[in-house]
């Protein structure tokens, strides 16, 4: 006789989210995972973050269709007596089985390939500069080149990281290793475990670290408050020093843009050089490793060392292009304190991002992150897609009264901003204002 079921109310589940003994649910089905995160492929913030909550939705966002008869090993016998679905949630649901039987997720196109025959060129391109010639401005351009490759390398990382873009895994992981830390210098490591919070926790001012930039940025006043950055693990002081950098962060933020690569690079030797368990640590030292000895090299080939800093300058001032379109899509958008939650997980990614409107033959520039609410919806789905399956996302979010933000690529600078300006004004007059003059009156009164 089989045994009765057994329910517990979402109440009861919410207490079920601390280290050790952490319980979600997958459509109202109740799954112990404190054993799954130590081994969970997107590592352990997911799991913590959304512990104790319904995350039907999260999961099938980020999961395939055979995550499902993993997941099932988790099942702790309970279900929730009070489960429901919103019809937000229902459509949307809707539509991921919809792209998931017409083959969507699996289709990647030519892009992959494309995109590495892309970086080879540019990459034999800017060697070749260096090498075979003498002249001042081909050795600027081929700096300018290599900060290309460093956005085109970072795109196909990306992509790699959310879905497989090769023939199986270890091809995968090959990939991921090329792209991210032997061309671009990054961590694809690092940078699973910072995008994961992102995703998972989209805007959140102290969960989400892509809006965690004191003391150089502040995207809303809320941060003044010295709140406790729940990815960092430390509190994000606003004191005197973060007040004098974020009264001026309208001013400094693209100057800052074309250096932030060095922040990227020092965050993937922090974690890779930490106590924290990082899956592959060897690989992705070696990868690094490989980095720091071709660029140095091929900098060190320069005739002298006034074009050796321009040729590294121009490398990081061009690819510092790709770290504002990182900003672009999230700045201006809203914002809020506290944990994700799962009941409204597609709604909060439709306030905490904006669309780049532009032609199709420039998608290769944005890298996807022009969809980037169709992205944060299905970050499984290959960025070739991305543009056939935003007329079903916009015409979702017109049905249930959500936003759907698509503007040019200058307007969503403009809107960054303005954004940037508004939390200045307020840091300067948070305690004792910072003393302006007519200068200052002028850029900032009229804009």
């Amino acid at each position: 006789m089989a045994e009765p079921a057994k329910y517990i109310t979402t109440d009861e589940l919410k207490k079920h989210n601390k280290p050790g003994d952490l319980w979600l649910s997958v459509h109202g089905k109740v799954y112990d995972v404190s054993d799954w995160v130590k081994t969970h492929p997107g590592g352990s913030l997911p799991l913590t973050t959304l512990a104790g909550q319904d995350v039907t939705d999260s999961f099938v966002a980020y999961h395939p269709p055979s995550a499902w008869t993993h997941l099932s090993n988790y099942f702790n016998g309970f279900y929730l007596r009070d489960h429901s679905v919103s019809d937000v949630s229902s459509d949307y649901r809707k539509l991921v089985s919809d792209f998931t039987k017409i083959g969507l997720f699996d289709e990647k196109g030519h892009g992959v390939l494309i995109s590495l025959s892309l970086i080879s060129l540019i990459f034999a391109a800017s060697v070749y500069g260096v090498l075979c010639s003498e002249n001042f401005w081909i050795h600027l351009a081929s700096g300018a080149l290599m900060g290309f490759l460093w956005i085109q390398s970072g795109w196909l990382g990306h992509d790699s990281g959310h879905y497989q873009i090769m023939m199986n895994k270890r091809w995968n992981r090959f990939a991921q290793i090329l792209t991210g830390n032997c061309l671009a210098g990054i961590s694809i490591g690092w940078w699973k475990w910072n995008h994961n919070a992102h995703h998972i926790s989209c805007n959140s001012l102290d969960f989400d670290p892509d809006l965690q930039h004191m003391p150089l940025f502040a995207v809303s006043s809320k941060l003044f408050q010295s709140i406790h950055s729940c990815f960092y693990e430390r509190k994000m002081k606003f004191d005197s020093f973060a007040r004098f950098f974020i009264s001026h962060q309208h001013l400094s933020f693209y100057f800052v843009m074309c250096f932030a690569r060095i922040n990227l690079f020092s965050q993937s030797f922090s974690l890779l050089l930490s106590a924290r368990k990082v899956p592959d640590r060897g690989q992705e030292l070696f990868g690094l490793l490989g980095f720091w000895v071709w660029y140095p090299l091929l900098v060190s080939c320069l005739p002298n060392w006034e074009e050796r800093a321009l040729f590294v300058a121009a490398s990081f001032a061009v690819t510092g292009i790709q770290h504002v379109q990182f900003c672009l899509n999230h700045f201006s958008t809203s914002v809020y304190v506290g944990p994700p939650t799962s009941n409204d997980w597609f709604e909060k990614q439709t306030y905490g991002t904006l669309n780049i409107s532009c032609p199709a033959w420039m998608d290769w520039f944005h890298g996807g992150l022009q969809f980037q609410i169709e992205h944060h919806l299905f970050p499984r789905l290959p960025r070739c897609h991305l543009r056939k399956v935003s007329p079903f996302v916009k015409e979702l979010c017109a049905k249930h009264g959500l936003p759907y933000h698509c503007v040019s690529f200058w307007e969503a600078n403009a809107m960054t901003v303005r954004t940037l300006r508004d939390a200045a004004l307020q840091a300067r007059d948070f305690t004792k204002p910072v003393p302006k003059n007519l200068v200052w009156e002028a850029v900032n009164t009229f804009g």
